[in-house]
């Protein structure tokens, strides 16, 4: 298989790009401009354009120039968004072939975002050594959710269905929570990432 027809997910870029020495918002800011070019072409598993569902969606140029004040680019925990718009993609790969030409990394051996324990279907994540307390409240919840995801089901509704009833806070707010705690240990597949 060429490096063109390789996808690297999320996390995985992250680290590509880690080890070419940049920081992780001179990161950002160049995979940005790279996709509003056309350069590096980026994927998307599932998400929302508009009133319209995306699915394996090859997204286009055009989607990736919002600007940078009114979007919102996460490799850590694998979204892009553009509230305004109504934009939310999840599920982020970008083509091998076109990172290592921009970046100019040549050949360098790619760091895969690979479960946990090796176990592909069944590891549970494990939060940070600086995870914040909410994140521990959410834990368990994050790990329920991500058995759903394994299972086949939509990140969003395994989110609504884990989501504990919290009379202090509203719905969205308690599963924002659980989202930001479930990309701190998985991917969008619902696989771990390693230690």
């Amino acid at each position: 298989m060429s490096e063109d027809d390789e996808w690297l997910r999320s996390r995985a870029t992250l680290e590509l790009l880690s080890s070419g020495g940049m920081e992780h918002y001179e990161i950002l800011q160049k995979l940005r401009n790279a996709l509003a070019l056309g350069v590096v072409r980026g994927r998307v598993l599932a998400g929302h354009v508009g009133r319209e569902e995306v699915r394996e969606w090859d997204a286009p140029r055009s989607v990736w120039q919002a600007d940078i004040m009114e979007s919102t680019l996460s490799l850590r925990l694998d979204f892009f968004e553009i509230a305004a718009a109504r934009v939310r993609l999840e599920g982020l790969a970008f083509n091998l072939g076109d990172l290592l030409r921009h970046f100019e990394l040549g050949q360098r051996p790619v760091a895969r975002a690979t479960p946990a324990n090796g176990d592909p279907h069944g590891a549970r994540g494990k939060l940070p050594p600086n995870a914040k307390p909410a994140d521990r409240r959410n834990e368990e919840f994050a790990h329920a959710a991500a058995e759903l995801v394994r299972g086949g089901v939509g990140l969003a509704d395994a989110l609504r269905r884990v989501a504990p009833d919290d009379p202090s806070r509203d719905a969205p707010s308690v599963q924002h929570g659980i989202r930001r705690t479930f990309g701190l240990m998985y991917g969008a597949d619902g696989h771990a990432f390693s230690p």
